[in-house]
Parts: C-alpha cells; sequence; structure tokens
C-alpha cells in the first residue's frame, strides 16, 4: 500500500511511503525514497501495472512495468502539482528510475494530481484546478504515453539518458509471420442526411492486444477529420451530437498502413421528421420485441437522453396478411411495446406517444413478400 504522510523520516513536506501486508498485518511503513521524494510535496501515488505487446527486431513480444504515478510540487514542472510516473526496479519498493513528468496537455500552470488509469484501457482520470476557480475537477484523457517505458539514468553533469525498457523474453512470434500495421489512420468528413458539415465528437473503441482503447477526435468547422489509432478490428463508432439521432458504426480495419476514407451521415433530428425501422422485430404474430431488436431501441434511448427536449410519436404498421381488424390491434400492441421499452429505459412517459395503423399506411402494394416485410415496421415521429 503507497500512501501520503508527513511523518518524521521523511525527505521535507509530505512524502510518499509504503507499507507491505504479510500474514494479515500491515509492516512498519517504508520511505519510498529519495528518487521519489524531494525536500517540497509528494503526494497521490498510484500504483499501476502496464501490460502490452510490443514488436521487437520483428517479433511481437509482451512487455510489463510496474509504475508510480503521483503529484509533486519539487520535482521540476510547469507550476504547482504535476504529474510524474516512475518505472519501479526491484526487487524492493524503494528502488525506482528517475521520474517523468506527464507533460502537456496532463499537466499545467496550476495544480494536477490524483491520477487514475483504467485498467486494460488508454483511459485517464486526474484532478485539476487549472481553471482557476480553486476548486479542483476531474478531467478525461486518452493517451498511450504509458507504453513504451523508459529507464532514465543521470550522468555526473546532470544529463538524463533515456534507454527504453527491454522487452520480456518468450510467447514472441516469428518475423517470417506477416505482421499487421502498428497503426490505422481513419479521415474524412461528418455531414448530416442533407449534405452540411457537422461539428461533433467522433468516438473510436476497439480491442488492440485484447485490451480496451477509446479515442475521441473533433471535426473542424467543414466537417472533416483525421485519427491515427492503434491497429484493431474491428472498431467501434459512436457520433452522438446535441440535435441528432445518435449513429453507431463497426469499422473493420484494413490489412496495411495506407489512411482509410470514412465518412459519416447522421440525420438531424428536425419537427415532424420520420425515422422508419423496419429491422426492429417482434415474435410472430405477437407483440414481443425480439432480443436481436433491443440495440436498435438502446440507440432511441440515447438520443432521447441526449435530446431532453425531444418528444417522440412512435407508430405500429403491419402488412396485408390477416384480417384488417386484428392488423389494427397488433400494430397498435407493438407501438406500445416499444414505448414501454423506451419508459423502462428511464425515459419520462410523457415525452412520448403511440399509434396503431395496422395496414392502413403501406409503403407499396404489398405484392412481394420483400413489399410485405418493409410494410412491417415501426416509425418514429419527432413531435416536439
Amino acid at each position: 500500500m503507497f500512501f501520503t504522510s508527513s511523518r518524521e523520516g521523511g525527505y521535507g513536506g509530505t512524502d510518499i511511503w509504503f507499507s507491505l501486508k504479510i500474514g494479515g498485518e500491515w509492516q512498519e511503513p517504508v520511505n519510498a525514497g529519495p528518487q521519489i521524494n524531494t525536500p517540497q510535496n509528494e503526494q497521490t501515488p498510484a500504483l499501476i501495472c502496464i501490460e502490452e505487446e510490443i514488436v521487437v527486431d520483428g517479433k511481437i513480444r509482451p512487455y510489463r512495468e510496474m509504475a508510480l504515478f503521483f503529484a509533486s510540487d519539487g520535482h521540476g514542472g510547469f507550476g504547482g502539482y504535476d504529474l510524474f510516473k516512475a518505472v519501479h526496479e526491484g526487487p524492493y519498493w524503494d528502488k525506482w528510475n528517475l521520474p517523468q513528468n506527464l507533460g502537456l496537455p496532463i499537466n499545467s500552470i496550476r495544480n494536477d494530481r490524483y491520477f487514475n488509469l483504467c485498467p486494460d484501457s488508454n483511459r485517464l482520470f486526474f484532478s485539476s484546478d487549472r481553471d482557476g476557480s480553486n476548486f479542483e475537477k476531474m478531467f478525461v484523457a486518452y493517451t498511450r504515453f504509458t507504453i513504451p517505458g523508459y529507464k532514465v539514468q543521470e550522468t555526473e553533469d546532470g544529463e538524463r539518458i533515456y534507454t527504453p525498457i527491454e522487452p520480456q523474453e518468450g510467447d514472441g512470434r516469428d518475423a517470417e509471420e506477416p505482421l499487421r500495421p502498428e497503426f490505422i489512420t481513419f479521415r474524412g468528413r461528418l455531414t448530416d442526411d442533407q449534405g452540411r458539415p457537422v461539428e461533433a465528437d467522433i468516438n473510436f473503441s476497439g480491442y488492440p492486444s485484447g485490451k480496451l482503447y477509446r479515442k475521441v477526435v473533433a471535426t473542424d468547422e467543414d466537417g472533416y477529420y483525421e485519427v491515427t489509432i492503434p491497429w484493431a478490428d474491428p472498431y467501434h463508432v459512436v457520433i452522438n451530437p446535441d440535435g441528432y439521432m445518435i449513429h453507431q458504426q463497426r469499422v473493420p480495419a484494413p490489412n496495411d498502413d495506407e489512411p482509410v476514407e470514412l465518412n459519416f451521415a447522421i440525420t438531424a433530428l428536425l419537427l415532424d421528421k420520420v425515422f422508419v425501422f423496419n429491422n426492429i422485430q417482434f415474435e410472430f404474430d405477437k407483440a414481443t420485441i425480439m432480443e436481436e431488436s433491443h440495440q436498435i431501441l438502446n440507440d432511441i434511448v440515447l438520443t432521447l437522453l441526449n435530446n431532453p427536449e425531444v418528444s417522440l410519436g412512435i407508430s405500429g404498421h403491419t402488412c396485408n396478411i390477416g384480417a384488417e381488424d386484428y392488423n389494427q390491434k397488433l400494430s397498435e400492441r407493438r407501438a406500445k411495446a416499444v414505448v414501454d421499452y423506451l419508459i423502462d429505459k428511464q425515459i419520462q412517459a410523457d415525452r412520448l406517444q403511440y399509434m396503431g395503423y395496422g395496414e392502413s399506411d403501406p409503403l407499396n402494394d404489398n405484392s412481394t413478400p420483400e413489399q410485405r416485410a418493409l410494410n412491417r415496421r415501426v416509425e418514429v415521429k419527432v413531435i416536439e
């Protein structure tokens, strides 16, 4: 356990200490040493194990490091408390490489502390009072600065030498085996369904080396973006700006390192705009929504949560197979089932209306099985 203390025996101010738990009992705390602590203040320690696969001499090798992330106003920084990373150099916990400042934009001229890296992810959280309010707020960032690690040594004249930490041997793949690209570059444009540019965040998430990775890129005023991210197959893309229907898309990875042109079009939530869903499936002759349709309805839920001023009218439609009166009642029950699903996901009931139209408003003449399938649909209309 690592913790902060101003107890006697430190180097000044508050220091970082650690204690081992042996046989169910905590041992006498030990100072983390002068490589970590200074005559000023060190605090908010977080011990994090980082595991990756990296390419060395044409082979993929496992890489692992244990690093201590902490805040300090005694090591060189930008001002106030800065966040630092020190790689452990065992076997005991008072041996560390020289701390590395995490740099911009993680650190600022004010106080930056409480680093936490999410497991199996490139997402991290930290606190900062950089907005000048004298209150620290939580910030989230996405970065891969932790890989690879470096052994940092200092010469007699004060020059710092950075040496990459060697990966572990074993479990590597032969160089003759084709290696996938290390990174993918996506570039393109985000527009609405009328071709007009949209400024919004585009969220990419995938599993390079089996670990969750997220990256958010913002489009410019003309809707263009470009992002370079670690290779993973596939990436899942989510675009969910205010005033638009949420857009989700699965993007397969290319087999080479050439940039990929990837454009997106999203639909504005305009008054009286109708969204047609032929792929909301129900059990045969019932109003029970099939599980494979839940993701479609969940997209509607996310859109409503992101646009609390929007209300929807849900209408059910059938083809012409069966009695007209029966189809009318079935369409009503199916429209109500959709509304009930949305309410169950915490959407307020007063934002939703439903109506069944049976077979009275077909999209075509029901002359083929494919046309009848199109007529069996749920429509969602923006009413406020």
